[in-house]
């Protein structure tokens, strides 16, 4: 082979291979980072002492300087330091002397070279792929949270609807829910309302008469078919009266009206200036008027002789009352009374009671023309007593109870579902036999009956069957016996609330994750360009130095071109 020919072969270095490449060549010795390190020392220290040129601010603002660095910065040192050379062509300036002894650190024995391999392996097998690691998962982040937020603006329409949904069925607002809730029961009375209308109509007066007439004639005259449907036939005449005049035909009398509860300020504002007035009294003593009294330490107070007088319970009230006033003696204004002490009576003993003219002690009291209840002794017979029931015989706790009306009451309410219930069957099985086919025996069952039984025909009792099926969904709908729920459970309102405020703040809640992750969005999107330009920075430095490490090995080789393969190609 030509030497022409072997100036044109190229050679390929693998970059992972390549500062082995250079050892095993005895191009660079080994023990290369600990050689680069004490460089790194040298590098730090000049660069606290540079001139202000641009392009040597620029070449020092990179992550990492090189041995081509360090030469180019030299070469610029050369032209702003040019006035400190001397005659012999050496430059007396430090920062001439720093930079020309780096560079000569770095040219023995190749050692930037090494450094270079070294420094191409660590940018190809670990920056660059976790800058692009960062970045696709900061991509990645931005897909996941753009999934979030989809989810979380699903969720909150979802249970905003929801929200929405169940307070237009309770038909509120939803701005108060606890409120509102509690002003929903007053639409019953115009359900009972219309209830009551709907029974009171001709039609259902008819269906009414039908089915008793019916009753009537199956049982025949010995047969019990008395109060069909009572409280429907009542209704359909008297209306939705009190439970109390269903019962007793009369109207309870109103309640009487309950005194006024005093304001609790003024209250105590009014005791406040009673205790003041009592306090600003003359004196700590008691105005006991024209009596003499001994207030001496030898004499009983007026008070004291009141109580003696008054027996043993009077001095156990005075010993209350002494120990409310916190007195102990004479000089309190009490006097301390022995229970056991008797009253001195005098020479005469106890005097008689005068009973009057015609009784004297001993005697029983005259109780009427009933037997006498109270004996001598005192002792009062409970048997004899007889307690009189004033107005028809029903007691307070019932009248009270009683006084809501028949479809408020929830036992009446009851039976008269039942009873519609009832009549709606009825009618029903009654339409289905007159829409069935017309035999002889059919038209001959009823000829004994009454013509209201006889004149009716699968029309009319159509028309007699809608209009108890309405009174009957209006006051089983779903939506009244919510309302009667309401207006009697207090637990279930409060469930309720709770179930409606949950569904408002579930909403609530996932537009504030929507805003948590905008703001996580950004801060993602920040790192992501902040990531780029490194990376694209880092590729752009690797590049150029491979090409300098490949220039500078094929200087070596009488110009020999160098080719460092690998991944550093497909960054």
């Amino acid at each position: 082979m030509s030497g022409t020919d072997e100036k044109d072969l190229p050679i390929d270095i693998q970059l992972n291979k390549l500062l082995d490449w250079l050892v095993d060549r005895r191009w660079v010795k080994g023990n290369v980072a600990a050689r680069s390190a004490a460089i790194r020392d040298l590098i730090t220290k000049a660069i606290m002492d540079m001139p202000d040129v641009p392009e040597i601010t620029e070449l020092l603002s990179g992550a990492y300087i090189n041995y081509f660095h360090c030469r180019r910065i030299v070469e610029l040192l050369k032209v702003s330091e040019a006035d400190t050379k001397n005659i012999f062509g050496r430059y007396s300036s430090q920062r001439m002397k720093d930079w020309n002894e780096i560079l000569k650190q770095y040219e023995q024995d190749n050692l930037y070279l090494g450094e270079c391999a070294n420094m191409l392996h660590h940018n190809v097998n670990y920056e660059v792929p976790a800058l692009k690691k960062s970045i696709a998962r900061g991509q990645a982040r931005l897909v996941d949270l753009d999934r979030k937020e989809s989810e979380c603006r699903s969720s909150s329409k979802l249970f905003a609807d929801k929200f929405q949904h169940t307070c237009k069925e309770m038909n509120i607002e939803g701005k108060n829910i606890a409120q509102e809730l509690a002003a929903l029961p007053g639409a019953l009375p115009a359900v009972y309302e219309e209830v009551v209308t709907t029974v009171s109509n001709t039609v259902f007066k008819a269906a009414l008469e039908y089915y008793a007439e019916f009753l009537n004639f199956l049982l025949g005259e010995n047969g019990e078919c008395e109060g069909v449907c009572p409280l429907l036939n009542y209704i359909s005449t008297n209306g939705n009266t009190s439970v109390y005049k269903w019962k007793t035909g009369v109207e309870l009398p109103p309640l009487p009206d309950t005194p006024p509860v005093p304001d609790p300020a003024s209250a105590a504002a009014t005791t406040s200036d009673s205790s003041n007035a009592a306090a600003t009294t003359d004196g700590d003593t008691i105005d006991w008027g024209d009596l003499d009294v001994d207030s001496g330490a030898g004499g009983a107070t007026p008070a004291a002789s009141v109580v003696a007088g008054a027996g043993d319970g009077a001095a156990v009230a005075q010993d209350k009352a002494m120990a409310v006033s916190g007195g102990s003696d004479a000089s309190d204004g009490f006097v301390v009374v022995d229970s056991n002490d008797t009253i001195d009576w005098g020479e005469g003993g106890p005097p008689d009671i005068d009973w009057g003219d015609d009784n004297v002690a001993g005697e029983t009291i005259d109780w009427g023309d009933d037997t006498a209840v109270v004996e001598a002794s005192g002792t009062i017979d409970l048997s004899q007593i007889a307690i009189e029931v004033t107005g028809d015989g029903t007691d307070a706790a019932e009248a009270v109870s009683t006084r809501d009306t028949l479809l408020a009451y929830t036992e009446t309410r009851n039976r008269v579902i039942d009873e519609l219930l009832e009549l709606e069957g009825f009618l029903a099985q009654r339409l289905d036999e007159l829409r069935g086919a017309v035999d002889i025996t059919a038209i001959n069952q009823f000829q004994g009956a009454s013509a209201v039984v006889q004149s009716q025909s699968s029309k009319t009792v159509q028309g007699m069957l809608d209009v108890v099926s309405a009174a009957n969904k209006s006051l089983s709908s779903p939506r009244v016996q919510q309302l009667l729920t309401i207006s009697s459970s207090p637990k279930y309102v409060e469930r309720l609330v709770r179930s409606l405020e949950q569904k408002r703040d579930l909403s609530r809640n996932m537009l504030l994750k929507i805003d948590e992750i905008h703001v996580q969005r950004a801060a993602v999107q920040q790192e992501i360009a902040a990531a780029k330009p490194k990376l694209a920075n880092l590729i752009q430095h690797s590049r150029a130095l491979q090409k300098q490490v490949e220039n500078d090995i094929s200087d070596k080789y009488k110009g020999r071109p160098v080719n460092i393969i690998g991944e550093i190609n497909t960054m």
